[in-house]
C-alpha cells in the first residue's frame, strides 16, 4: 500500500479543515455575548454590551468570513473568555472581555459603520494595540471610545471630568518587521496579545530583531526549497513570529500556544537549519491545534493517565505525548528530505544521524500510547505516525534492537522518578506494531 506523505491532519486542513476551524471560532465569537449573558446574568450582560454593537455589525456575514477576518489574538481571548465563564471567574471574564471588545473592533473594522463608537471602561494597560491595523494608541484614561471616523481613519476619544471630549494620542505603527517569505515579526508585549503563562518570555526590545527576522526568512526559504508543500502551508497559516528571551546563547528556544493558533515564538538562533527545524516543529503544533479545535482525538477513558515521553523528564498526558509524536514525525520527514537533496556529505551524515535519534524516541513514544484512549481520528493519526516511522527507520538505519545510552538514561530516570507508572517496551522489527488496535 502506498504511504501517504501528508498526514490525515494535513489532508483535512487542505480540504476544508481550515474553513471548518474558522467557522467554529466564528461561532464562538458571535455567541460569546449570548453565552455570557445566560451564564453570568446581569453582570455578564453589562460586560458584553459594547461588544454586542461590534458583533451586530457583522451578523450578516458568512460564518467562515468572520473566522477568516478574526485575528489570532481575538480568537485567543475569545477562548479565554469562554474558559472564564466555565470557571465562573467573573473578574477574569471582565478583564479579558475588554480585550475581546478592542480586538473585535480591530478585526472587523471595515464592517463597522462610520461614526459608531465602541466604549471600553476600566482599562488598565496603558496601550491599545490593534494588530490587524498594525497600530497602537497610548491611553492615559481608564475609559475611552474607539471610533471609525472615516473609511480609513480611527480615533480614540476620552471624556474628561468637564465632559469635554478630546482625541487621545494619534495612532502609531506597532513595532514590527516583515518576514521574507510571509508573516510579521511582532515586537510588542501586551496582555491584550499574550496570556499570562508566557508573556514574560516575550522580548519586544530585542537588539538583534532585524537579524532574527532575516534569519526566519532564510529558514522559511530553506523549508520551502526542501519541502515546498510545507513551506506553502507555513506561509498560509502562520501570521506572526514573536521574539522570546533565551537564557543560554548555545540553546535555541521556541514554542507555540494552544490558544494562539497562527503564531510561533522563537529566540535568537545561531544557524538557519536549527531555526528551520524549530519552525517545522512549531508549525506542526499549530496544525494539530487547528484540527483539535474541531475534532476529538481522545476517548473519555484514559484522559487522566500519565505517560512516559522520551522528550521530557516529567510524565505527560496523552494530549502532550500525541503532540510530540506528531511534530517529531514532521521533523524526521524534513531531515529525511534534506538528506536526500543535499550534495554536502557532512550535512547528509548529520541528517541521517539526527533522524536515527528522532526515530528512536518516536518508537519508544509510540510504544507508550494506550490505543483504547484514542478516538477513531486519534487512531488514524497514530497509524500514519507508525507508518512514517517505519519508513523513516528503514531510510536512516534505525533498529529498535539497539537502545542508545541516552535512551537508557532517560528510561532509568523515568523509572526512578515514576516507579508506579507503566513504561512499555518497544517491540517489532522497527515499531511496536503488535500494539496497534483497529
Amino acid at each position: 500500500m502506498r504511504l501517504d506523505w501528508d498526514s490525515p491532519v494535513t489532508n483535512n486542513l487542505l480540504s476544508g479543515g481550515a474553513d471548518e476551524f474558522n467557522s467554529v471560532m466564528a461561532a464562538r465569537i458571535i455567541l460569546l455575548d449570548q453565552i455570557a449573558s445566560e451564564s453570568l446574568g446581569d453582570e455578564g450582560a453589562s460586560c458584553v454590551s459594547p461588544y454586542r454593537g461590534v458583533i451586530d455589525a457583522i451578523r450578516e456575514l458568512q460564518i467562515d468570513q468572520i473566522g477568516a477576518m478574526a485575528s489570532p489574538f481575538l480568537m485567543m481571548n475569545t477562548n479565554r473568555c469562554l474558559e472564564a465563564i466555565a470557571d465562573r471567574n467573573l473578574d477574569l471574564f471582565k478583564r479579558v472581555m475588554r480585550y475581546v471588545t478592542v480586538l473585535a473592533f480591530d478585526s472587523f473594522l471595515e464592517h463597522i459603520p462610520i461614526g459608531m463608537e465602541v466604549y471600553v471602561s476600566n482599562w488598565e494597560d496603558g496601550l491599545i494595540i490593534l494588530p490587524n491595523q498594525s497600530i497602537s494608541i497610548e491611553v492615559d484614561a481608564p475609559e475611552f471610545w474607539l471610533v471609525r471616523s472615516s473609511r480609513s481613519e480611527i480615533e480614540c476619544r476620552t471624556s474628561l471630568a468637564s465632559k469635554v471630549t478630546k482625541l487621545l494620542a494619534p495612532p502609531r505603527a506597532i513595532p514590527s518587521l516583515s518576514v521574507a517569505g510571509g508573516g510579521i515579526f511582532l515586537q510588542a508585549a501586551s496582555p491584550l496579545l499574550f496570556e499570562p503563562e508566557y508573556i514574560d518570555k516575550v522580548a519586544p526590545h530585542l537588539s538583534t530583531a532585524s537579524e532574527l527576522a532575516a534569519l526566519i526568512g532564510d529558514s522559511l526559504d530553506l523549508i520551502g526549497t526542501v519541502w515546498p508543500g510545507l513551506g506553502r502551508r507555513i506561509r498560509r497559516f502562520i501570521k506572526y513570529y514573536v521574539p522570546i528571551h533565551r537564557n543560554d546563547s548555545r540553546i535555541h528556544n521556541s514554542f507555540s500556544a494552544q490558544n494562539l493558533v497562527g503564531a510561533i515564538f522563537v529566540s535568537e538562533s545561531y544557524a538557519d537549519l536549527k531555526l528551520a527545524e524549530a519552525l517545522v516543529h512549531e508549525f506542526h503544533h499549530n496544525e494539530l491545534y487547528i484540527r483539535m479545535t474541531v475534532a476529538n482525538f481522545f476517548n473519555e477513558s484514559g484522559q487522566d493517565k500519565l505517560y512516559y515521553s522520551p522528550w521530557r523528564a516529567d510524565a505527560r498526558p496523552l494530549f502532550g505525548l500525541l503532540h510530540a509524536l506528531y511534530v517529531f514525525t514532521g521533523v524526521a520527514q524534513f531531515y529525511g528530505m534534506l538528506e536526500r537533496q543535499s550534495s554536502d556529505q557532512s550535512l547528509a551524515t548529520h541528517c541521517r544521524t539526527y533522524q536515527r535519534e528522532v526515530c528512536e524516541k518516536l518508537a519508544w513514544g509510540c510504544a507508550q500510547v494506550d490505543w483504547s484512549a484514542l478516538s477513531a481520528e486519534g487512531k488514524e493519526l497514530l497509524r500514519w505516525i507508525d507508518a512514517q516511522l517505519d519508513a523513516r527507520s528503514s531510510e536512516c538505519g534505525y533498529s529498535c534492537a539497539v537502545v542508545s545510552k541516552e535512551m537508557r538514561a532517560s528510561i532509568d530516570l523515568w523509572r526512578d522518578r515514576y516507579p508506579s507508572l507503566e513504561l512499555r517496551q518497544v517491540r517489532g522489527p522497527a515499531l511496536m506494531t503488535s500494539n496497534v488496535a483497529s
